[in-house]
């Protein structure tokens, strides 16, 4: 979703500013990052500087946006579709625990070696005063 792609843009934008790009998820809602990727290379559990990490806080939270948010925002503007898509290949890389959770749950849906999953989202991003985009029925999906 939108959460991953502004991290891998904030991800981007520190790597070429010479930052630690330190991901608190302590707070998140299901497990850590580092629980399910192996993305230390892109994105850190801490700071790799003996705690002399200068701060860039990167958040945005209802009416709130931090001044990092708006400059990985500018930033993300010039960086090249395939530039991001090298970066999430380097951290979208599974713990063997979730490698052996994505194929026991394959199995069990019987799934095919290969196959196409689309997300539908619904609430936030298609209703109420912040709506993102047109509301897109199950039928027009599966057309």
């Amino acid at each position: 979703g939108s959460e991953v792609n502004n991290l891998i843009s904030a991800a981007m934008y520190c790597g070429e500013h010479g930052l630690d790009c330190v991901v608190e998820d302590e707070r998140w809602n299901s497990g850590r990052l580092h629980d399910y990727l192996q993305a230390d290379a892109v994105v850190r559990r801490r700071c790799s500087f003996d705690g002399r990490c200068k701060m860039l806080e990167i958040k945005r939270d209802k009416r709130t946006a931090t001044v990092g948010w708006f400059a990985v925002c500018k930033h993300a503007k010039s960086v090249p579709f395939e530039a991001k898509a090298e970066v999430a290949r380097r951290m979208w890389r599974h713990t063997p625990a979730t490698a052996r959770a994505v194929r026991e749950l394959n199995a069990e849906l019987r799934l095919p070696q290969d196959y196409v999953a689309v997300q539908i989202r619904r609430g936030d991003k298609v209703g109420g005063a912040r709506r993102e985009t047109l509301k897109v029925t199950i039928s027009d999906y599966v057309r």
